[in-house]
C-alpha cells in the first residue's frame, strides 16, 4: 500500500469542561517546570490560548474552566485537534495527512496519531503498558474539623490521610447558606485558587502542589482551611454536581471520595486568637487590650498605637505589604505580648 491517508475535519462538541480536570492542570505545570515529558498530541492540546508555546497562562485559563469562571477557550478555533508524528508528512505539510506505510508498520512508525480535546493531556497520554495504582479501590478520605471563633465566624480545616505523595485535589462543597471569607492552603507545599458558584451554591476548590517544596507532609497534615459564616451551618457535603477528584505523584487519581466531619468545636476563650480576613486582623483577647501596634522585623513601627477597649478587635492593615510583621499588643494590666503576624496579600 502506499499513498496519504487523510483525517477528516473533526467537528465534534460537547460540554467543554468534560474530561478536562486537575489533573490536566499538574500535568501541564510539571511539563512547563520540566518535571514531566509530553508526546505532540499533549504538545498540542497543552497550548489552550493558541499561542504556540505552553506557559502558566495556558494553566490559568484550564483553572478557570473546571471552576467554572469561563465556559471555552475562547482563542482556540475548535474543540478537538489532529495531530500525528511530523517525521511522516511525505513531503507534505498539511497536518491531517499520513503515510498509510507509517500507519501500517509494526511497530507503527507513527505512534502519537489521534485526536484530542484541547485541555485533556491526560487523556492523549497513551500510558501503554505502564501500570497504574488504582487509589479507587478504597475510598480517599478526607477529614474535616471545625471550629467555631469570634464574631460569629467558623474555620474548617481539611485533611487529607496520606498526603506524602498529593500533588493537588479537585473538591467541590454544597453550601446552601454559607458566606465563604476566605480559603488558604495550610502548607507552603500547596497553593489553593476557590471560587463560589451562584447557580449551585458550591465552593468550588483547587489545591495544587508548587513542585518546589522538601517539607515531608505527615499523615493527617491539613490541606487547607476555610473560613466562613453560616449561622444555620451543621456539617460539610461534597458536591454531586462538582467533579471531585485527588491527584497524586504516581500518576494516579482517585475520585471516590469521602467526608469524614468532627462537626463544629468550640473555640477555647483563653486562647489569644489573631487571624487575617480582607483587609484587616481579628484579635480576640483573653484579657483586656488597651492597644496594639504593628512592627516590621527590623523593629521600626508601621502604625500608630492603637487604643482600645474590651478583648474582640478589627485592626486595619490596608497598604501594610504581604510578609511577617510583629503585633505588639499592651494589656490593661500593663502586660505586653509580640506575635508573629502573616501577612498575606489583600483582597
Amino acid at each position: 500500500l502506499s499513498g496519504l491517508y487523510v483525517v477528516p475535519q473533526i467537528n465534534l462538541t460537547e460540554n467543554p469542561v468534560d474530561r478536562i480536570s486537575l489533573a490536566d492542570v499538574v500535568r501541564i505545570q510539571k511539563y512547563i517546570l520540566q518535571l514531566q515529558t509530553f508526546n505532540k498530541l499533549q504538545i498540542k492540546l497543552a497550548d489552550v490560548n493558541n499561542s504556540w508555546s505552553i506557559t502558566t497562562a495556558d494553566v490559568a485559563e484550564i483553572r478557570k474552566l473546571i471552576l467554572g469562571v469561563s465556559n471555552g477557550f475562547k482563542k482556540l478555533p475548535g474543540q478537538f485537534e489532529v495531530v500525528y508524528d511530523p517525521g511522516s508528512k511525505n513531503g507534505t505539510t498539511i497536518d491531517n495527512k499520513v503515510s498509510l506505510e507509517s500507519l501500517l508498520d509494526t511497530p507503527p512508525a507513527v505512534n502519537e496519531f489521534g485526536i484530542g480535546k484541547y485541555g485533556d493531556v491526560s487523556g492523549a497520554e497513551m500510558y501503554g503498558d505502564r501500570e497504574q495504582v488504582d487509589r479507587n479501590k478504597a475510598t480517599n478520605i478526607i477529614e474535616v474539623s471545625t471550629a467555631a471563633l469570634p464574631g460569629g465566624f467558623l474555620r474548617s480545616t481539611f485533611s487529607a490521610e496520606d498526603p506524602s505523595l498529593l500533588e493537588g485535589a479537585q473538591l467541590g462543597f454544597q453550601i446552601q447558606n454559607a458566606s465563604i471569607v476566605d480559603v488558604k492552603s495550610s502548607s507552603s507545599c500547596f497553593e489553593t485558587e476557590w471560587v463560589v458558584s451562584q447557580n449551585s451554591r458550591e465552593l468550588r476548590v483547587l489545591l495544587v502542589s508548587n513542585f518546589n517544596c522538601s517539607e515531608q507532609l505527615p499523615a493527617k497534615s491539613a490541606l487547607f482551611t476555610v473560613m466562613f459564616k453560616d449561622p444555620q451551618f451543621a456539617d460539610w457535603k461534597l458536591s454531586d454536581a462538582f467533579h471531585q477528584e485527588m491527584v497524586y505523584a504516581d500518576g494516579s487519581v482517585a475520585t471516590s471520595l469521602r467526608l469524614k466531619s468532627e462537626g463544629v468545636q468550640a473555640r477555647d476563650q483563653r486562647e489569644l486568637w489573631m487571624n487575617q480576613i480582607h483587609g484587616k486582623v481579628l484579635i480576640q483577647s483573653p484579657r483586656l487590650l488597651a492597644s496594639t501596634q504593628l512592627f516590621d522585623l527590623q523593629g521600626k513601627p508601621l502604625q500608630t498605637g492603637r487604643p482600645l477597649t474590651g478583648n474582640i478587635h478589627e485592626i486595619p492593615i490596608t497598604g501594610i505589604p504581604p510578609g511577617m510583621y510583629a503585633m505588639k499588643l499592651q494589656y490593661a494590666d500593663g502586660a505586653v505580648v509580640a506575635r508573629m503576624l502573616a501577612i498575606a496579600e489583600s483582597d
